[in-house]
């Protein structure tokens, strides 16, 4: 009896090992639980791919709390010419449109002097808030620090770039009886009689005199400047015959011209202009050149980008209105809007090409 009593236990002895056996069995899948615990590492490479992009998301939506401009804080804009001129009358057409958009005032302070350069001074010292801005114009306002001997307390990169606004045409002007129809005329008859063809500028290294050298540089040939302190006298000297020809601006000529007093020969820049349907550009007539005056606004050094970008756009839309428009029209103004980026790279593009006209004009002028 005992025998078969010995047989049973060990028999249940070898089951129970076997049931143990196969209950542990399914810990064997550790491997897979491994594998498993592989997976959130996957997501972490993934949460940071998505982070970078939800972050500028949120930071571009946040940066316009920026709170600018705060209620009825006025925005100033800087003239640096004289009250009546044509950047006088496009920024003040453009304020009340300005104002509905940005909910502020914006009085418009003149000081002019020095081309710009005490409006200048006067901005890159102001506080970088967006509430002092600045009209420049190219080439005039880079002049004035890219010339040693101004002594400017700025340069370039002191100025922060916000938008260009507006172009005018420079033109070359003669008398309406003049023999000259086109630039090819004038250009030869100079290489004909070199520093012999008198050209009226607004004054020494301003933007028709910088204009004036730059078609001399691309035709090879030299004229006589003789600089007036403003288009009015230089226009007067034309007519009067002590000069054979004058480079100012398109608004200036503007009326002379619709009046037959005056012919346009040319002007330097490469898309037709509305104001001259007649001429040519400086382009078509075979000359590459590109030098229209461009009107813009510059802010502070360190003015936050975020309110930079909210003037720009502000501008922009301005620019867009109708009555903005005919009020431009009015002074033969083309709006021709650039973003603070493109603004930035046209200014550099303008640096240079004045610098080599710069050190032609000291040379030719002594």
């Amino acid at each position: 009896m005992m025998r078969p009593l010995v047989h049973l236990i060990a028999a249940f002895v070898t089951l129970g090992l076997v049931l143990i056996g196969c209950t542990q069995a399914p810990a064997s899948p550790t491997p897979t639980a491994s594998k498993a615990s592989v997976a959130p590492a996957s997501a972490p490479t993934a949460a940071p791919a998505v982070a970078p992009t939800t972050a500028p998301t949120k930071q571009a939506a946040t940066v316009p709390a920026v709170a600018f401009p705060e209620k009825d804080k006025a925005i100033t804009i800087i003239l640096p010419f004289a009250a009546g001129g044509g950047s006088d009358l496009l920024v003040r057409a453009m304020a009340p449109q300005l104002e509905k958009d940005l909910g502020a005032p914006i009085p418009i302070v003149a000081k002019p002097g020095a081309a710009t350069q005490l409006a200048m001074s006067e901005l890159v010292k102001a506080k970088p808030d967006g509430y002092t801005v600045s009209i420049a114009t190219l080439v005039t306002t880079a002049v004035t620090y890219l010339d040693p001997e101004r002594k400017a307390t700025y340069t370039g990169k002191d100025l922060t770039h916000v938008a260009n606004l507006a172009v005018e045409d420079m033109v070359i002007n003669v008398k309406s009886d003049s023999p000259w129809k086109n630039l090819r005329d004038i250009t030869a008859a100079a290489k004909a009689a070199p520093n012999k063809i008198r050209i009226g500028t607004t004054g020494l290294m301003g933007i028709g005199h910088l204009a004036g050298l730059a078609l001399q540089q691309e035709a090879s040939v030299e004229f006589a400047y003789v600089h007036f302190e403003g288009s009015g006298p230089a226009a007067t000297a034309l007519l009067g015959g002590h000069v054979e020809a004058t480079c100012t601006g398109g608004g200036a000529a503007f009326s002379q011209v619709k009046s037959g007093a005056v012919r346009v020969l040319g002007y330097l820049d490469d898309q037709q202009s509305s104001y001259f349907p007649d001429v040519p550009t400086i382009t078509a007539q075979g000359y590459k050149l590109v030098m229209p005056a461009a009107y813009g606004l510059l802010a502070p050094p360190q003015t936050p980008p975020a309110i930079v970008d909210r003037i720009s756009r502000a501008m922009k839309a301005a620019l867009e209105d109708p009555s903005v428009k005919q009020r431009m029209a009015d002074v033969a103004f083309t709006p021709r809007y650039m973003d603070p980026a493109q603004y930035a790279s046209y200014w550099a593009a303008s640096e240079k090409q004045a610098e080599p006209l710069i050190k032609l004009a000291k040379t030719q002028s002594q």
